[in-house]
Formats: C-alpha cells, structure tokens, sequence
C-alpha cells in the first residue's frame, strides 16, 4: 500500500510539474507535501516541527510547504525566504494571510544567506536586503515606525 500511495502521488505530482503553468507546478509541491506527512505518519517518522522555534528567526529555506507555513508562530518567526516558489504558492500566500513578510523564489538564497547575516526582507516589494547599508537599515526602521 505504501509504495502504491508513492507512486501514484509521484506520478501525479511529475505530470503537474511538467506542465508550463506555474500554478499547476505549486499544486505539484501540494501534493508531494501531503503525501510525505501520510509517509511519515504509517512509518512512525518524526518530521522537524517548525512551531518548536522559540527564538526570533528570519528562516531561510528551499521550499516551506502549507504544513510547514501552518505551523509557524509569528512571536518568533519574523519573515521567511525560499529559493522556489512564486505568488501562488501555498506558503505565499499563507504568508499573507498571517502577515509574516516573505520573499519566494529568491534563486541561491540558501547559497548567498550565512547564520549571522542581517537580513531584512520587504515582503511587500519582494525585495531582501543581505547586510544592508546604514542607510537602508534606517530607511526600514522609519518605515516600520509608520
């Protein structure tokens, strides 16, 4: 049963992600998602929980998917990037909706971003800042005073 439920979730998530409309290849990651949160479940897998963060974080990632977006507490999770993604991602959109900032589909993200960098991230522009100049830090902090 396992490996019918692989397959078939493999199939269905290649043949969405081959086709050329970029919300067909979100969903594609939609159905991956859930099909390794049943995986991890029947396997008695243990999946990294992402609500367990108890620090402020800007979390920098491939991909977070909308299990992944749900669990995010915005006391300590001030605003996320991923390398994939687009507008009608899941994540994006989740992210709006929970007002965290985010900017998706920032190719070499996870490349470029080092532990310790000061990162700021205009979710409402799309636009991330890797250890900005004074100016930029004060142009932000004024906004945010707004």
């Amino acid at each position: 049963m396992l490996c019918c439920l692989l397959v078939f979730s493999t199939l269905v998530a290649g043949f969405l992600y081959i086709l050329i409309n970029e919300y067909m290849k979100e969903r594609a990651s939609d159905i991956r998602d859930v099909t390794k949160r049943i995986l991890s479940h029947l396997l008695h897998v243990k999946i990294v929980n992402l609500s367990m963060i108890d620090e402020e974080v800007i979390i920098i990632s491939k991909d977070l998917t909308p299990s992944d977006t749900a669990q995010l507490n915005k006391e300590f999770v001030k605003a996320f990037i991923t390398t994939i993604g687009g507008r009608t991602s899941h994540s994006a959109i989740m992210a709006r909706s929970m007002e965290i900032p985010a900017v998706v589909g920032v190719d070499g993200a996870t490349d470029r971003i080092e532990d310790g960098d000061l990162v700021i991230v205009d979710g409402l522009i799309g636009e991330v800042h890797i250890n900005p100049s004074d100016d930029v830090i004060v142009s932000y902090k004024q906004e945010q005073k707004r």
